[in-house]
C-alpha cells in the first residue's frame, strides 16, 4: 500500500480535532486561561488549610487546570503525531510541555501542605463544606503518602530536579535508537541490506535461517560493543530511583513502584513463583515449534517463525469494522452503539502517511474522543491491533462516563486487561470462522507467540529487574558482566533444554527500555493472565461473566487494582488466575498438536 503525504490522505480516513479546537485561537484561548489560574492558585500557598473555602477553593482550580491541560496535551499530541515533522506541530508540542512544567512546580506546595496537618482535619472540613466531599477519596488517596512526603522546600527540589532524574534513560534512549550502528547482512535474495533496529524485526521472522542467524548475530554482537556505556545507564536509573525512594522512606524500590500503584508485592512474588513452578509448559511450546519446523536444534533466532504459513489475506478496513462489530456485540447492545461512535464519527486515524508516528495507541480524554491512532495495512495483525485498540477506547469511555474527573483514569496495572480480551476475544471469533487447517495453526500460532511474549518474557524481565535492583540496594555494582551473567542464567532457566540458548542473548538486557520504566513489566503479565481468566467465563457461558466484566470497566480509580479486578472474578491474590491462563496456553499447543496431525 502506497504511503501517502498527510495532505493526501481522505478526510474519513482521520481523525477530527476539531471537535477538540476549532482552530489554534480557541487553542490559545485556553492556553492563555491555563496561565492566569496558575497565577491565581499560587496565592493559596501557605493559605491551602487556612478554611474549608480555602481548601475547596484550591482544590477546584487545581482541578480546573488539569482538565484544561488534559484537553490541551490531547489536542498537542494528536496534532504532533499525525505529521512529527511539522514545525507548528513542534512549536506547539514545545509550549504545551513548557507549560505543564510550570503547572507541576507552581502546584508542588499542594500535597506538602496537605500533609502538614492530620487527616482529621480534612475530615472537620469536609464536614463543614459538603462541596468538598467531590475530593474526599482523591484526599485518602494523598494521605497515604503522608509518611513518604518531605517538606515543602524539599518537594519543590525533587520537582525542579525531575527533569534531570531521567538522563540516564535518555541518554540510552539516543545510543540505541541514533548513535548505534549496526553492520551490514544479506537479505532473501542475497543484496547486501543495512541492518537497523526498525528491519530487525523483519529480519529475525525470515523464512530463510540464515538471514535470521545473522540478523541476530549483528544485532547483539553489536550492542555487546556498548555493553559498559549501557551498563552504566541503567545502573544510574536504579541508582536514581532507588536513592528517591530510599529519601521517601520506603524500604526498597520495588515496595515504593508496588506502593504507588495500590499492589501488594504478593502480587509480584506469586508470578514470579507460579511461573518458575509452570516452566515446562513454556519448555513444551518450544518442542511444538522446534517440530513444526522441522528443525533438529532451535535456536534464538528461530524461536519468532510462525508454526504456520502466512495469512495472505487482506482486510479492508470496512471488512475490519464489519468483524470488530460481530464480535464485541457480545457485550450487548448499549456497548455496541458506542463502538460505533469510534467508528463513525471519525475518532480514528486510520492509514499511515508521510512522517506519521509509527504503532498504534487510544488516548485518554474525559471531555475529548479517546482517539485512536493506527497504521492500518489490511493484515490480520491490523484488524487485530484495531480490535486492540477499541478495547481500550472502550474502557476510558465506560470508565469517563461513570465516574467524577478525579476518578475515571484507572491505573496503569488494569490498563492491558480490556484491550487484551478483545484481542483474544477476536482470535477465538476467527478460529470458529474458519475450516481452514493451515488459517487455524497460523491463529493459534500467534496466540501462543503473543501469550509467550507478553506473558513469559515480561515475567523473566521482572524477575531480572527484581534482582538488579536488590543487588544494587545491597552495595553490588551493576558492571555489564555481571548484568550480562545473570540475564543469560534467566535465558537459560526459561527457555531450558527445548531450545540452543546462544550466548549473544546475553546482551539483550540492553535493549530492553522498560527496564528504566521502575517495576512495569511485570503488569504485561498480570494483565494478560486476568484478561484470560476473563474471557475463559465468556466462553464458558458464566451467567454473570459478561455483567461482572462491564463492571470492571466502569469503576475507573474509586477502588484499588486488585479490588476492581475482583469484580471481573479475577482475584489475583491467589494462583487461580495465572494459573487459568497457563492452562489456556497449554491447551492452545495441544490444540495445535492435533490439527498439525490433522494436516
Amino acid at each position: 500500500m502506497e504511503t501517502l503525504k498527510r495532505s493526501e490522505q481522505k478526510l474519513e480516513d482521520t481523525w477530527n480535532l476539531e471537535i477538540i479546537y476549532k482552530n489554534l485561537e480557541e487553542y490559545n484561548k485556553d492556553f492563555q486561561k491555563v496561565k492566569n489560574l496558575l497565577d491565581k492558585i499560587q496565592i493559596y500557598q501557605g493559605h491551602i488549610l487556612d478554611s474549608s473555602n480555602s481548601l475547596y477553593e484550591c482544590l477546584s482550580l487545581d482541578t480546573e487546570i488539569d482538565l484544561l491541560l488534559e484537553r490541551l496535551r490531547n489536542y498537542t499530541q494528536r496534532k504532533y503525531d499525525e505529521d512529527i515533522s511539522n514545525t507548528s506541530s513542534q512549536n506547539l508540542k514545545g509550549r504545551y510541555s513548557n507549560l505543564s512544567n510550570e503547572f507541576s512546580n507552581i502546584t508542588s506546595f499542594i500535597v506538602p501542605e496537605l500533609l502538614e496537618k492530620d487527616y482529621k482535619v480534612i475530615e472537620k472540613y469536609i464536614s463543614e463544606n459538603p462541596k468538598l466531599k467531590r475530593f474526599e477519596l482523591d484526599l485518602k488517596k494523598v494521605f497515604r503518602y503522608k509518611e513518604h512526603t518531605l517538606a515543602k522546600n524539599e518537594e519543590m527540589i525533587l520537582s525542579e530536579l525531575s527533569q534531570c532524574l531521567d538522563y540516564s534513560d535518555k541518554i540510552a534512549k539516543i545510543i540505541r535508537n541514533s548513535e548505534m550502528q549496526f553492520g551490514k547482512i544479506k537479505d532473501e535474495n542475497g543484496n547486501e541490506v543495512q541492518l537497523t533496529n526498525q528491519n530487525y524485526n523483519l529480519f529475525i521472522r525470515s523464512k530463510n535461517r540464515q538471514v535470521r542467524h545473522d540478523a541476530f548475530m549483528e544485532m547483539y554482537n553489536t550492542y555487546s560493543k556498548y555493553k559498559n556505556t549501557l551498563a552504566t545507564c541503567l545502573e544510574g536509573n536504579v541508582a536514581a530511583i532507588s536513592k528517591i525512594n530510599k529519601i521517601e522512606k520506603y524500604p526498597n524500590s520495588r515496595y515504593a513502584a508496588l506502593y504507588k500503584t495500590r499492589v501488594s508485592e504478593e502480587i509480584y512474588d506469586n508470578l514470579i513463583e507460579i511461573v518458575n513452578k509452570r516452566i515446562d509448559v513454556l519448555h513444551k511450546y518450544y518442542n511444538l515449534k522446534k517440530g513444526a519446523l522441522n528443525l533438529d536444534e532451535l535456536n534464538l533466532y528461530d524461536i519468532f517463525l510462525n508454526i504456520s504459513t502466512t495469512i495472505d489475506k487482506k482486510y479492508t478496513f470496512n471488512e475490519a469494522k464489519e468483524i470488530l462489530l460481530d464480535v464485541v456485540k457480545i457485550f450487548g447492545d448499549e456497548y455496541l452503539e458506542k463502538v460505533k461512535q469510534i467508528l463513525n464519527n471519525r475518532y480514528i486515524d486510520v492509514y499511515p502517511n508521510e512522517n506519521k508516528r509509527s504503532g498504534a495507541y487510544s488516548s485518554f480524554g474525559y471531555d475529548t474522543p479517546p482517539y485512536i491512532l493506527l497504521n492500518y495495512q489490511e493484515t490480520y495483525a491490523d484488524v487485530l491491533t484495531l480490535i486492540h485498540e477499541i478495547g481500550h477506547a472502550m474502557h476510558t469511555i465506560e470508565s469517563r462516563e461513570h465516574n467524577d474527573y478525579l476518578d475515571y483514569r484507572y491505573k496503569i496495572f488494569l490498563a492491558e486487561v480490556a484491550s487484551t480480551v478483545n484481542e483474544t476475544l477476536f482470535n477465538y471469533y476467527m478460529l470458529e470462522h474458519t475450516t481452514n487447517n493451515i488459517e487455524k495453526q497460523y491463529i493459534i500460532s500467534e496466540m501462543l507467540d503473543k501469550f509467550k511474549k507478553t506473558f513469559f518474557n515480561q515475567t523473566m524481565y521482572a524477575e531480572f529487574e527484581q534482582l538488579i535492583y536488590n543487588s544494587y540496594e545491597n552495595g553490588l555494582v551493576l558492571t555489564s558482566k555481571y548484568l550480562s551473567d545473570k540475564y543469560l542464567e534467566l535465558n537459560r532457566k526459561y527457555y531450558g533444554n527445548s531450545v540452543n540458548v546462544n550466548e549473544e542473548i546475553k546482551y539483550e538486557w540492553a535493549r530492553i527500555p522498560h527496564l528504566y520504566y521502575n517495576f512495569y513489566v511485570y503488569k504485561y503479565a498480570t494483565g494478560i493472565s486476568a484478561a484470560y481468566y476473563i474471557v475463559n467465563r465468556i466462553r464458558n457461558k458464566e451467567k454473570t461473566a459478561i455483567e461482572d466484566y462491564l463492571k470492571f470497566l466502569r469503576v475507573g480509580d474509586t477502588l484499588d487494582p486488585l479490588e476492581a479486578l475482583k469484580l471481573t472474578g479475577a482475584d489475583m491474590t491467589g494462583g487461580d488466575v495465572i494459573n487459568t491462563a497457563i492452562d489456556m496456553f497449554d491447551n492452545l499447543i495441544d490444540e495445535c498438536k492435533v490439527l498439525r496431525k490433522n494436516n
